[in-house]
């Protein structure tokens, strides 16, 4: 975890943006998005044992438990979900509906 929040202390959205570099971190969301958008949804999609089946899966929920997280934690998680919902905005909006 201490790597980590070394590594996402030091790299920023703009420092990003000016560099034309994507960090690791970023590009396991994409990883992540990509694959939900990909195959997990499609796959869910598929499946005839669901309520409604006709209707297809293009959203999902993430629920963050952060019991046990101290402040310094927080606010590191803090900026990862900032990355995350600028990445999910700019490139997956068809997969957003609210952000909480």
């Amino acid at each position: 975890m201490s790597a980590y929040n070394k590594s996402s202390a030091s790299t920023s959205i703009a420092h990003i943006k000016s560099k034309g570099t994507t960090p690791p971190r970023l590009l396991r969301l994409f990883a992540l998005y990509e694959n939900l958008t990909n195959f997990i949804m499609p796959l869910c999609s598929a499946l005839q044992e669901r309520p409604y089946p006709e209707t297809p899966i293009s959203q999902s929920n993430n629920i963050v438990d952060i019991s046990g997280v101290g402040l310094k934690q927080f606010w590191n998680l803090r900026s990862h979900m900032q990355d995350a919902s600028t990445l999910a905005t700019a490139h997956y909006p068809e997969t957003l509906d609210r952000i909480f």
